[in-house]
Formats: C-alpha cells, structure tokens, sequence
C-alpha cells in the first residue's frame, strides 16, 4: 500500500462502529487490545484514527472472525451436547443405585424382622405364672472352661425375686 494515498480520519466511537459495522462496544475492545489508535481529548471524548480504506479491511477482518466465531460456537455446542450425555448418564447411575440402595435397605428390615421374630421373650409377663414347676438347678461340671450356666445357689429364693426382674430395677422401671 502506498503511504502516499493514505488518508487518516480522525472519527468518533459512534462513527468508527458505524463505518466499521461494529457495535462501539467492539469499538472499545480493540481500543483496549491496542488494535485502534486513538486519543483523548480535554473533556474526555474518544477519537479513533481510520484510514479510509481501513474500512473494507476491517469488514474483510470481520468476516474471517464471522467464521472463526462460528467454529467456536460449533465447538462449544458439541460440548454441550457431550455434556447433556455426561449428566443423562450421571443421572440414570444415581437412579440405579438410589433403587439398589432402596433394595438393600428392604432387604435389611426383612432380616431383621426375621431375626427379632425368633428371639425367645425374655421372661414372662407379670400377670401370667408359670403352669409347670421349674425344674431342679443342675450342677456345674468340673470343667473349668464349661459353657454351661453357672450354679444356682442351694439357698431357696422368694417368689417375689423370681418375678422382679434385675434389668427392670436396674433401670428404675420397678
């Protein structure tokens, strides 16, 4: 290019978009990545230095970046769509596991109830006697690791303490 037919403009922000066919937003922006000379005057007013067939090239410049821009578009919307798959996919795991967790938490109460149900009662209730006499106290064996229960004492033992119960006192409940 011949410097010789240079022309510089010495132009506005509103006027510089308006020729540029830019927003003075984007104006800005390449004022801020030094893409533009420009000056400030006295009383604050932005002035963009164009030269006339600066114009053309920068709408070509815009074109190129019109193409550019639609690659990253196209580019983020495959991430986006790569992204919807990640979370359907997330949310079809934590689906399957909330109903394998469910499962597993039915399947711990049926075994509990099975087991609390062969769980003899601990004693009788107060108001019921018992219809047979207790048998006679056996004796320890001389095993000294026996897992028999330990001996009864010989001494006779009121009824009142056989139907007193030691973890209901223990616990104030009688």
């Amino acid at each position: 290019m011949d410097n010789d037919n240079l022309v510089i403009d010495r132009i506005t922000v509103p006027e510089a978009a308006e020729r540029l066919g830019i927003t003075q937003s984007a104006v800005h922006k390449r004022i801020s990545r030094n893409q533009m000379r420009w000056e400030k005057d006295e009383e604050g007013r932005v002035y963009v230095f164009l030269d006339s067939s600066g114009s053309v090239n920068d709408r070509v410049t815009d074109k190129v970046n019109d193409k550019s821009k639609d690659l990253v578009l196209d580019s983020l919307r495959d991430q986006i769509v790569a992204y919807k798959d990640q979370v359907e996919y997330l949310q079809t795991e934590l689906t399957r596991r909330s109903e394998e967790h469910r499962e597993e938490i039915r399947r711990r109460d049926h075994l509990l109830a099975a087991a609390l149900e062969r769980i003899p009662a601990i004693e009788a209730p107060p108001d019921t006697t018992p219809s047979e006499p207790r048998e006679a106290p056996e004796t320890a064996s001389e095993e000294p690791y026996s897992t028999h229960a330990p001996p009864v004492p010989e001494t006779p033992v009121s009824d009142a303490q056989h139907k007193r119960s030691w973890w209901r006192a223990f616990f104030g409940l009688e």
